[in-house]
C-alpha cells in the first residue's frame, strides 16, 4: 500500500511543482537575506566620508564589467565583488579558479580575485587613475571557513564595513564627486543588464534622472509610475 501511495506521489505532476515552487522560494530567501546583510553592512559606513555606487556595469573592448559596489573615499576607491557561496572556500590569486567544499562535494568557481583586480584595470584606465588608489575586497555573503592565498582583502558581508574602515591613511585629497560624476556619466542603459533596465512595477524602462539628491534610475511611465531605483 505505502508502495502504490509512493508512487501515486511520484508519478503525481503536482508533487514536482510543488518541488519546483518550494526550492525557488527558498533560493529567493537566501538571496533576499544576502541583500540585506550588504544592505545594513554598508549603511554603517558613514555618508558624510563614503559614497557609494551600485551594480556599476562598464565596457571595455566589447566586454562588460559588472562591479557590484564602489566605494569612494578620501581612503581610496574600494571596489567589492560579492561571491554567493558557502562551505569551505580554497582559492590562491594565481590560480584561475577556486574551489567550494560543501556537503562532501568539490565545486570548483571563477577566480574573484582575477576578475575583480581586471574590473578595477578598467576602471583606472577611465578615471585616468593609478591602481594604486583602488582596492579590491572579495566578499563572502554566506557563511563560510576561508583559506586564501592572496594580498586582496576577502572577508564576508558581516565584517565588509570593518573591513573598509580599516583604511584610515588618507590617499586622495580631492575630486572625489568628480569621480563619483565620471563613473555614473560612464554608465549609459545600453551597457547595464536589461534586468536592471526594467521596471519591477510596470515593466517599462528605466531612465536616468536627476533628483536634488543625484541622479537616479526612474521609470519612462512617470508620472503613472513612481518607482525608483538608486544608481
Amino acid at each position: 500500500m505505502k508502495d502504490l501511495i509512493g508512487m501515486y506521489v511520484i508519478n503525481n505532476p503536482i508533487f514536482w511543482i510543488c518541488i519546483l515552487i518550494i526550492g525557488v522560494i527558498i533560493i529567493s530567501f537566501k538571496e533576499l537575506r544576502s541583500n540585506t546583510d550588504i544592505k545594513r553592512a554598508l549603511n554603517r559606513l558613514p555618508k558624510d566620508k563614503y559614497m557609494i555606487l551600485k551594480n556599476v556595469v562598464l565596457s571595455s573592448n566589447r566586454k562588460s564589467h559588472k562591479i557590484d559596489n564602489i566605494i569612494i573615499s578620501k581612503y581610496g576607491i574600494f571596489v567589492i565583488k560579492y561571491v554567493y557561496l558557502s562551505g569551505k572556500i580554497y582559492g590562491d590569486e594565481r590560480e584561475n579558479e577556486w574551489i567550494q567544499l560543501k556537503n562532501n562535494s568539490k565545486n570548483y568557481f571563477p577566480n574573484p580575485v582575477k576578475e575583480n583586480n581586471s574590473s578595477i584595470r578598467v576602471l583606472a584606465s577611465l578615471l585616468d587613475l593609478n591602481e594604486k588608489y583602488f582596492i579590491s575586497i572579495i566578499c563572502f555573503t554566506e557563511d563560510v571557513v576561508l583559506s586564501c592565498d592572496t594580498k586582496d582583502k576577502v572577508t564576508q558581508v558581516v565584517f565588509l564595513d570593518d573591513c573598509v574602515k580599516s583604511y584610515r591613511k588618507e590617499i586622495i585629497k580631492y575630486g572625489l564627486k568628480e569621480i563619483r560624476d565620471k563613473i555614473k556619466n560612464s554608465i549609459s542603459l545600453d551597457n547595464v543588464d536589461d534586468s536592471s533596465n526594467v521596471c519591477p512595477k510596470c515593466g517599462g524602462k528605466l531612465v536616468v534622472r536627476n533628483g536634488k539628491f543625484g541622479d537616479f534610475l526612474g521609470c519612462s511611465n512617470y508620472p503613472n509610475c513612481k518607482y525608483t531605483k538608486e544608481l
